[in-house]
């Protein structure tokens, strides 16, 4: 079991790094083929259909698979699918719409990071294009989680957070996290890399839920170019977006995704967490795409 993890975890790491970086570099001719974002479109409206048949045949309004509850990969490739897709349509209508959906989906798919994460995102991107309904979304949302709660229709997990509560989840990784800093504090220098499977006898699960694991993994130099880097670009991006008169769709897409990806990696999610590296790889094309316009 452990020698497995090893192999998957480094094999991972290594080929999903560098898949979204690729996907980053090419993300302007990925976002102009509209042949397939056509086909993009059906196969999202095809997941909401099954995620929400699936969640409605339970007791509670959840995907549950084999008696399991999905989490993690699942609800984020859902949210980031459907940033693309708010980002890519023109309409404030059937934007709306993509928000109000997804943040239903992933309520049923149990994820609290994916769900808070992608809410923060969709109420900037709607205060920034239409304030009406911007105010009208964050009412009926805050209507719908008074409903669920009221009516036992969610379960409590996704909520607990945000009414009080004991969370055996969070406590769970905020003793995760005093474990990977006493850890990382004897590593700090060069890190220990799977470090934390060692020291679980070769199991996984008890790492830190943001990227200070990162740093538990790969050491202090890395970390900190990855911090510059991240900085620059998202202090770049943002400017662009929030000064730009006529927002393309590639900034719309690279902002928005940045915001949920960095979202995530602050709050939840850890090292082998890779579309981090769309935004690191995408951002930088685009703003090499920037000076060259500059200098004509």
């Amino acid at each position: 079991q452990g020698t497995r993890l090893y192999l998957t975890t480094i094999s991972k790491t290594l080929i999903e790094y560098w898949l979204f970086w690729f996907v980053g570099i090419n993300i302007k001719q990925i976002i102009d083929n509209k042949k397939f974002w056509k086909m993009m479109s059906y196969l999202w409206l095809s997941l909401v259909v099954m995620i929400l048949h699936n969640s409605f045949s339970n007791d509670i309004f959840g995907i549950i698979l084999d008696g399991t509850g999905i989490y993690l990969m699942l609800a984020d490739s859902f949210a980031i699918f459907s940033i693309f897709l708010l980002c890519l349509s023109n309409d404030i209508r059937k934007q709306t719409i993509i928000i109000l959906i997804s943040i239903v989906c992933l309520f049923a798919l149990f994820s609290r990071a994916s769900l808070y994460c992608f809410v923060i995102m969709a109420f900037l991107f709607l205060y920034k294009e239409n304030k009406k309904i911007f105010f009208a979304v964050f009412l009926s949302f805050f209507a719908f989680i008074y409903f669920s709660i009221s009516n036992g229709i969610i379960e409590d997990r996704m909520l607990r957070l945000l009414v009080g509560g004991a969370d055996a989840s969070y406590t769970m990784r905020a003793e995760d996290l005093n474990r990977g800093l006493s850890s990382l504090s004897d590593n700090w220098v060069l890190g220990s890399f799977m470090g934390d499977v060692e020291s679980n006898f070769g199991n996984s699960g008890e790492y830190i839920h943001n990227y200070l694991y990162f740093w538990r993994q790969f050491g202090i130099i890395p970390f900190i170019a990855f911090l510059i880097i991240i900085t620059y670009q998202t202090r770049y991006i943002f400017y662009a977006w929030i000064n730009k008169k006529r927002v393309s769709r590639t900034l719309n897409v690279l902002f928005y995704f940045t915001v949920f990806a960095l979202l995530e990696i602050i709050t939840s999610r850890s090292y082998v967490f890779p579309y981090i590296w769309l935004s690191v790889s995408g951002i930088n094309i685009f703003i090499k795409s920037e000076v060259e316009k500059q200098k004509l």
